[in-house]
């Protein structure tokens, strides 16, 4: 089967609504059930104590062999920025990645007033409440949407080889055309995405307007190359406003190449949902998912070799290509053995 027009793999996806729980973006790991993290967050917590006491108690000399523990406990223990104390951090405007690149003087200087204030403004509320390592597993399982870019990815390359099996991932020195199938990953291969536009003149124009932004893959299947950038967008906001922004500005370009090359923007997540909803098509023609819509209608008229699509969308693009990529090969061993 043949490439189906643009507009046909959009409207799959509008007939198609995603998931309100997608099991490829869950991310659920314990990181209390290890004695000795929660042994050294005791730890810590006791050193903090210690030291809000020699405070109240004006034994100010002894406080530097204190600072100089809870550095070390702070740079060298995984996860340890998952405890109250480090949380504390984002009410002074600091962050642990910050902090961890500070010279040793900056680093105590800085954890001494941190510490100070804490001890002011904390360290009583949270002796009258008590401690428990729920605190550091519930704080780790906030921060799991950050680790949805490489869900996402996860989630392209499940889907990619249940359609067309193995695939191979390319390397930055192998001969992209030589092959029928395979998956470059530009953040990974920044060599390999280089090589590729230079082989096929390919202005790439997104990235000159998005600060050199890269595609987030680049799947062949036979001839057709589909550069592709993926979003995950649960909600409306100013953030993700601007994700789906980048989407539609990443259909906005072509390339004049004699290889097929097709722009495709994926967006999964339940704010693709918006798209869909009747009664948002017909009374809220003013909101911005609804000039959304508009936008990307708009875009994939002007451009032909652009796809906007979701999960099922993605789906039925892939499996197109590769039916094609199948044709072709059996005609071509017919031609070349036609007993």
């Amino acid at each position: 089967m043949a490439l189906r027009d643009n507009m046909e793999y959009w409207k799959i996806s509008l007939e198609h609504r995603e998931p309100p729980v997608d099991d490829s973006y869950t991310r659920d790991v314990v990181i209390v059930d290890n004695k000795n993290y929660c042994y050294t967050v005791n730890l810590l917590r006791e050193l903090i104590i210690t030291f809000c006491t020699l405070i109240e108690i004006n034994k100010t000399g002894e406080l530097d062999d204190i600072v100089k523990k809870i550095d070390s406990i702070i740079r060298n223990v995984e996860n340890i920025e998952y405890t109250e104390f480090l949380s504390y951090w984002k009410c002074l405007d600091m962050t642990y990645s910050i902090y961890k690149k500070l010279d040793k003087k900056m680093r105590f200087d800085t954890l001494k007033f941190i510490l100070e204030k804490y001890c002011e403004n904390r360290r009583k509320l949270y002796d009258q409440l008590g401690y428990t390592h729920v605190i550091q597993q519930a704080l780790y399982d906030s921060t799991s949407a950050r680790s949805q870019g490489v869900s996402g990815r996860v989630k392209i390359m499940c889907l990619l080889r249940s359609v067309v099996g193995d695939v191979q991932v390319a390397q930055s020195d192998l001969d992209l055309g030589s092959n029928a199938l395979w998956v470059l990953l530009p953040d990974e291969n920044k060599e390999g995405f280089t090589e590729l536009r230079q082989q096929l003149r390919m202005r790439y124009r997104f990235g000159e307007t998005h600060q050199g932004k890269l595609p987030d893959m680049v799947i062949k299947i036979g001839e057709p190359l589909f550069v592709l950038e993926a979003k995950h967008v649960k909600e409306s906001g100013g953030a993700q406003d601007k994700q789906i922004k980048e989407l539609i500005d990443f259909i906005n370009q072509e390339e004049d190449s004699k290889i097929p090359i097709y722009y495709v923007a994926f967006l999964d997540g339940v704010y693709f949902n918006l798209f869909i909803s009747s009664e948002f098509i017909s009374s809220k023609k003013f909101t911005k998912p609804y000039k959304q819509r508009q936008d990307i209608e708009e875009a994939l008229q002007r451009y032909k070799r652009s796809y906007f699509v979701n999960t099922a969308g993605l789906r039925a693009l892939l499996e197109d290509a590769y039916q094609t990529l199948q044709s072709t090969e059996t005609s071509q061993q017919t031609s070349t053995n036609p007993d």
